[in-house]
């Protein structure tokens, strides 16, 4: 049997690297954290590679700065963003991207009748604001540009507006 790479679980829901049951455990190329932890440390980064590498898969995740790894707070997706950024201006080269959740409108509102709802503010889960994605946004590209990259990577930038394809999809190339 391979070490495990994440010994605080128990054994019952141990991967031992095996990633049949990666979504229910929070781990998968898509880091959103878990009931108990957050996984977008340095550790975590290195524990997941580890099991894609041993898995025969690419050692490249996205980090979800929403959900379980900020708490579903709006206000804590910033530093988990914040801290994700560092990592890859420190050179990490497994991180491919993140999610960040936002809206025109910071936070999140109940559903009601049209006339009560405050327009571009989500009604299911808590968004950060428009502005406040912009700022993250250029923090992540000044890491991305910054890194030391053992080959060029073209960097881009993907604003997706909904997941709905008639909303349709904005894409700029950084050069």
């Amino acid at each position: 049997m391979v070490p495990n790479p994440i010994p605080s679980w128990p054994d019952s829901i141990r991967t031992d690297c095996d990633l049949r049951n990666h979504r229910k455990f929070g781990l998968s190329r898509g880091l959103r954290g878990g009931r108990i932890h957050t996984n977008f440390s340095p550790d975590w980064i290195s524990r997941v590679g580890a099991c894609l590498e041993y898995a025969g898969l690419e050692p490249r995740m996205m980090v979800d700065c929403s959900h379980a790894n900020s708490a579903k707070d709006h206000g804590k997706k910033p530093q988990v963003c914040h801290a994700v950024a560092g990592q890859i201006e420190a050179g990490e080269k497994r991180i491919m991207g993140v999610m960040l959740e936002s809206n025109l409108v910071g936070g999140a509102q109940k559903p009601g009748p049209r006339e009560r709802l405050v327009y571009g503010q989500s009604i299911t889960d808590s968004c950060m604001g428009w502005e406040e994605t912009l700022l993250l946004l250029s923090k992540l590209a000044e890491a991305a540009s910054s890194r030391k990259l053992s080959h060029p990577m073209k960097a881009g930038l993907c604003v997706a507006g909904s997941m709905n394809e008639k909303a349709g999809r904005a894409t700029a190339s950084a050069k």
